[in-house]
């Protein structure tokens, strides 16, 4: 009979506990994060309370222990209803008890704390679902695989700074004009210089191995900052950063070739990154899931009736021999994402997935699929599993959609815009900020918009966020914002209704990734 165990928690002490909860975290590290995030991670922030982290709260982290070993950590970062768990091997039956503590204690705002969950965290993504909350989102972040060579030349007019002869407010300058606080806030006036300080004698820090690029006056341009971590053989990025006017000059991919020639000396086997596109464009590839899970109150449910209509009944409707539109939908999408250039698109409404499928063997390398109803991701989810490493679903209202939409370079959306009309596409539209911008809309030549068939009452609802939409109206709104009409194919379908593809340019676009920032 094994040991059983002696389990006890505590409140975590900000003095007392950085040091233990930093080993803790080297101790229970995977490359895919399925333990919890890295050492650094929580280094950094806690680092960074002079600035953007707020550590008042920090007595409200927990810390879990047996025998005097830490065996799970629960946290805050930023924002402060963002909660990680962090959970050692061979101790999943703490994780209901994690998370109910987490809702009881963490943070809220007034609006719910959101669980922050790593693929791998099995045991408190069912723990979660168990207590109502459902996965709002996920995303990737990327890590270089130093089995491969990472060798971007720096252009001529740069250099790399000596390690000796780094300048903490020249950093700092950096910094401030790289995350684009200058535009925001005014000139760097030796702002949070104390946290770039604290960050350069935080107990593990290795500014000796972070990257300046300068100019050829000597001024900042490019930072890379590096949190080697031996015990993990992990180059740990952070932050990253290129100020406005040095972008798409390949400084950043300069400066992450010198940490790679850096730590790859020291025995690193793998450098972290962001989700940027940027970073799989220099060879890195997607490694650590990131899902986000909030618990739905009758406060946050939008009573949209998509969220009444089930996949079943929806497709079974659709792909009626009389009606044809989810064959006719597939033919179209397969079109639209063949018809440009395009890494990265994103699909509006994409319910079940329909034409998913023509993205393998494609160029694309992003799709971000977006949708009221979270039952359909789900199923979308299950269906394209082999996509899942390029396939980012998310649920969110279009109408609530500000600031939570990503960048794409192509936007779908199709039979959607007559469910959110023409004002609410235009505000979509500039925050996602494509360069190509595709449409199906339906004309019904003089019969209901909802064709007849067994499941016609299930659509009923839809009476109350259905708008009218024409070919006209669409071109004069696309027009409104910038975007050029291109073209138009039509779709006839059995009943005398038929499809209408639009396509439209952003012609001012400047297409070309800048050097991104990892934050």
């Amino acid at each position: 009979m094994g040991k059983e165990k002696s389990i006890t928690s505590r409140p975590f002490s900000v003095l007392a506990d950085c040091g233990k909860v930093y080993q803790f975290l080297i101790d229970i590290y995977e490359k895919d994060w399925r333990n919890g995030v890295p050492a650094p991670f929580f280094e950094y922030a806690y680092s960074s309370f002079s600035y953007w982290m707020d550590i008042s709260y920090s007595y409200k982290n927990r810390i879990w222990e047996s025998d005097g070993r830490i065996v799970a950590f629960c946290f805050y970062e930023n924002p402060l209803t963002d909660i990680y768990f962090c959970l050692r091997p061979g101790y999943g039956e703490l994780a209901q008890e994690m998370i109910q503590y987490a809702a009881k204690n963490m943070p809220d705002e007034g609006e719910g704390i959101r669980l922050v969950l790593f693929g791998g965290q099995d045991e408190l993504m069912e723990s979660a679902k168990r207590l109502g909350y459902r996965q709002e989102s996920e995303s990737w972040n990327m890590q270089f695989d130093f089995v491969n060579k990472l060798d971007y030349p720096l252009p001529e007019g740069f250099h790399f700074v000596r390690p000796q002869e780094l300048d903490t407010s020249k950093v700092g300058e950096c910094c401030w004009k790289g995350f684009d606080h200058e535009q925001e806030e005014g000139a760097w006036n030796h702002q949070y210089q104390q946290n770039f300080y604290l960050l350069e004698v935080a107990p593990h820090a290795t500014k000796n191995l972070s990257v300046a690029v300068a100019n050829e006056e000597g001024a900042y341009v490019c930072w890379a900052g590096m949190w080697w971590t031996p015990e993990n053989r992990l180059a740990y990025l952070e932050p990253l950063c290129t100020i406005p006017e040095y972008r798409r000059k390949g400084l950043a991919a300069a400066a992450l070739s010198e940490l790679y020639r850096k730590t790859k000396a020291l025995g690193a086997t793998h450098m972290s990154g962001g989700e940027s596109e940027f970073y799989r464009k220099i060879g890195y590839i997607p490694a650590v899931k990131w899902t986000f899970w909030k618990k739905e109150t009758k406060s946050m449910i939008y009573n949209n009736p998509w969220n009444e209509i089930t996949l079943t009944d929806y497709e079974s409707h659709m792909s009626l021999a009389s009606i044809m539109q989810l064959q006719a939908l597939n033919k179209l999408i397969e079109g639209q994402l063949k018809a440009w250039p395009v890494s990265s698109t994103m699909i509006l409404g994409i319910a079940g997935g329909n034409g998913l499928e023509h993205i393998r063997g494609s160029a694309i390398k992003k799709v971000y699929g977006v949708d009221i109803n979270a039952a359909y991701l789900s199923e979308t989810s299950v269906r394209y599993q082999d996509l899942s490493n390029i396939l980012e679903l998310l649920c969110i209202d279009l109408h609530k959609c500000s600031g939570k939409l990503p960048r794409a370079e192509l936007l779908i959306a199709n039979l959607l815009v007559e469910y959110i009309g023409c004002g609410c596409f235009q505000q979509v539209v500039q925050q996602v900020e494509p360069k190509y911008v595709s449409c199906v809309i339906q004309v019904n030549t003089g019969v209901s918009w909802v064709s007849d068939s067994p499941y016609r009452h299930v659509f009923d609802g839809l009476k109350q966020v259905y708008h009218q939409i024409d070919a006209d109206m669409l071109r004069e709104s696309m027009s409104g914002i910038g975007y050029r009409y291109i073209d138009a194919l039509e779709y006839p379908l059995p009943n005398g209704k038929k499809l209408v593809r639009l396509d439209f340019e952003e012609g001012s676009m400047d297409m070309l990734l800048p050097d991104c920032m990892v934050g």
